[in-house]
């Protein structure tokens, strides 16, 4: 019951990153266009004979910053190169879950718990456990989301 919602949450947020993307990618590439028509008018003016040292610094700080766009362009090309499926989004949860199976070897569970538990707060009547969730997409540590669960309190035995 909780897996379903979990695949669909983690789908939601890597679509909402790729969308995220695409805006990014779009102000790239017209800022890219132009610090490119201003490079080209710069090369018209040097090849008009008006060079000056003014003139070939700016035009040498345009095509650093024009390099600059196009890396990040690029970056962002490669993340949304990537494509997530749900089907992915399963596979993965199978790991994860084959992973904690093991119950018994608290050595191999603890820095599972520790990669995806934020915090726990112990609450009179419920338990609040924030989970993180990564996704990286991109070879960083990449976005992730927080999701806040509410357990109730179970009695001490």
């Amino acid at each position: 019951m909780v897996r379903p919602a979990l695949v669909e949450k983690i789908f939601g947020f890597y679509n909402q990153l790729s969308s995220q993307s695409d805006g990014e990618t779009k102000y790239l590439e017209k800022e890219l266009k132009r610090v490119q028509m201003a490079i080209n008018n710069l090369l018209k003016l040097i090849e008009q004979g008006q060079t000056s040292e003014a003139l070939v610094e700016q035009l040498s700080r345009r095509e650093r910053e024009a390099a600059l766009l196009k890396q990040e362009l690029d970056r962002l090309t490669a993340r949304t190169a990537i494509t997530l499926t749900r089907k992915d989004v399963n596979r993965y949860l199978d790991d994860l879950y084959e992973r904690f199976k093991d119950k018994e070897n608290e050595e191999s569970i603890k820095p599972l718990v520790q990669q995806f538990v934020d915090n726990v707060v112990v609450f009179e009547d419920e338990i609040k456990i924030v989970l993180k969730i990564f996704l990286v997409t991109d070879g960083g540590g990449g976005p992730y989301f927080i999701i806040t669960k509410y357990v109730p309190h179970l009695p001490h035995r």
